[in-house]
């Protein structure tokens, strides 16, 4: 109980306090984050929390930025237009993970508190009654089967202490005793004659629809449970069924065939009535191995023995054992002890609230992935433009020019590349020509934005060519072209290897998946 009203006192807190940001901050910031990029910021519908959180509980005006994560953040978005854009793009992921991290301490703070909850109400064990007696059930009640907890002491503990190898005086056990049902009445036998009967319409079609339309085994069961009766079953023709019911598959007729059951009713060796059926049995239409997989189990019946404790209308239990002079008290059984789920209840709370942490923490390694995503995508569009970038060269079209026309072409082709990385970074390469920066310095800016070898080396042949005023650049890049494509064609086989081997999983399910279905008929044969 103490584990569990610690785990309340941590988690409600913490859950009033995720409530607190959810509320105060869609008040405060509405859905004004709801038109950042989905695939950006997949929680920016509920980033009012963090954003509330970072603001005004933080008490930061701005949050602070590390270099490093700005430095990630510029590799991602560029040479964005304003001064301070990356820096707003790097707050906006801080805010993403505190509501990260928000949401996470909820759902732990919800967990534990649930796991408290249910272990404070669930209780204890009361306290178990002492029975010296047990009444016997009504005949057509059945027998039954309970469990009690017996506690044995040696009448003299000082004999046991003689004992060097006994520990103490007493044995607790748990044991299941057979209460058997009273004798009947003659009224109680008429009535369990009619049910007995009315079951035997029914109970021995076993999986067979009807008396009428017989294609597998029956079951003729030996005792009605439910009556308390014994039935003896007996077949006009020994030849399709065994005593139990079991048809002989090696005999069954090929056609048709009519075949009268009769069974009789016996309390103990008393006659009770009779009851006789007519069956069909179609012509066989299952193969050897079906039917075995269909055969019936033996149903059976005990009828536990009576002993010296069992009375008339009871069932007397034994306080002692004269012979071992043992005293034994016998109480009802109150089930196993309810778990203590305190310990539980904290366990869950810190494991959630330590994978929030962890979590919040590991998140900054998105923004490498997103690097190399960012990286990934120039590779494989780059040899694309410098290929027609080439072409116009060769066409007479001077470097600007060339850069204008492969960029319109580019986007007019393919509006959706205006958000490709490769094309957002070419459009501020023309726009710095246009502010009038020189083309060597703008193509250098260029290649220090993106930082990969082949747009570093394009820009740097960019720039020798303009500033030797080389006629032939065309020709330098020819090389480097080729260099492109060979990068794509490496990033290309990458992508396949990688996607082949996170395909292993799911072929790997389907092999088992297939394999039991094999299999699951020759284990069906074997087993019946």
């Amino acid at each position: 109980m103490l584990m569990n009203l610690i785990t309340i006192a941590i988690s409600l807190p913490c859950l009033l306090f995720v409530l607190i940001l959810l509320l105060a901050g869609k008040k405060q910031y509405g859905t004004g984050y709801a038109v950042l990029n989905k695939k950006e910021f997949p929680l920016r519908d509920m980033m009012y929390m963090g954003a509330y959180w970072g603001y005004n509980i933080l008490k930061e005006k701005h949050l602070e930025l590390a270099p490093r994560q700005v430095e990630k953040a510029r590799q991602i978005y560029g040479q964005m237009s304003g001064p301070r854009e990356v820096e707003n793009k790097v707050r906006l992921f801080y805010i993403h993970k505190l509501t990260l991290l928000a949401l996470l301490i909820g759902a732990a703070s919800l967990i534990g508190l649930m796991a408290a909850v249910q272990g404070l109400t669930a209780g204890e064990a009361p306290d178990p009654v002492v029975v010296t007696e047990m009444e016997r059930p009504k005949f057509l009640e059945g027998d039954k089967e309970l469990t009690y907890q017996v506690v044995a002491e040696n009448e003299k503990p000082e004999a046991a202490a003689k004992d060097k190898k006994a520990e103490n005086n007493q044995t607790d056990a748990k044991v299941k005793i057979a209460i058997p049902r009273q004798e009947p009445t003659r009224e109680e036998l008429k009535e369990a004659l009619a049910i007995a009967k009315q079951n035997a319409e029914t109970k021995p079609l076993g999986k067979n629809k009807d008396w009428g339309a017989v294609t597998t085994s029956m079951d003729f069961y030996e005792y009605d449970k439910q009556a308390g009766l014994r039935l003896d079953w007996d077949t006009e023709d020994g030849s399709v069924f065994y005593i139990d019911g079991e048809m002989r598959s090696s005999e069954r007729p090929k056609d048709g065939k009519t075949e009268k059951v009769k069974v009789e009713f016996y309390y103990g060796d008393e006659k009770l009535g009779e009851m006789e059926k007519e069956i069909y049995i179609l012509p066989m239409e299952y193969t050897d191995a079906e039917l075995r997989a269909r055969a019936i189990s033996e149903a059976s019946g005990d009828i536990n023995a009576k002993t010296r404790y069992v009375e008339k209308d009871k069932v007397v239990f034994p306080g002692e054992d004269a012979e071992k002079d043992v005293k034994m008290q016998w109480f009802e059984d109150t089930g196993d002890a309810p778990e203590d789920n305190g310990s539980k209840a904290i366990q869950y709370f810190a494991l959630f609230f330590g994978i929030a942490i962890v979590v919040y923490f590991a998140y900054d390694q998105e923004l490498t992935r997103q690097i190399k995503e960012r990286k990934a995508e120039i590779e494989m569009e780059f040899p694309i433009f410098i290929d027609k970038f080439v072409l116009l060269l060769n066409c007479g079209s001077s470097v600007y020019g060339a850069l204008d026309q492969a960029i319109q072409s580019a986007l007019i082709n393919d509006p959706e590349k205006q958000s490709h990385p490769l094309y957002q970074e070419l459009v501020t390469l023309r726009q710095e020509i246009q502010q009038g920066i020189s083309d060597v310095d703008a193509f250098e800016n260029f290649g220090r934005r993106v930082r990969l070898s082949n747009i570093m080396k394009f820009s740097s042949l960019i720039g020798q060519a303009i500033r030797k005023g080389d006629k032939e650049i065309s020709r330098s890049l020819s090389g480097l072209v080729k260099e492109a494509w060979e990068k794509k064609k490496q990033l290309a086989k990458e992508k396949g290897a990688q996607a082949s081997t996170k395909m292993m999983f799911p072929l790997a399910i389907m092999l088992i998946a297939i394999v039991v279905m094999i299999m699951a008929p020759a284990i069906f044969q074997m087993a019946f």
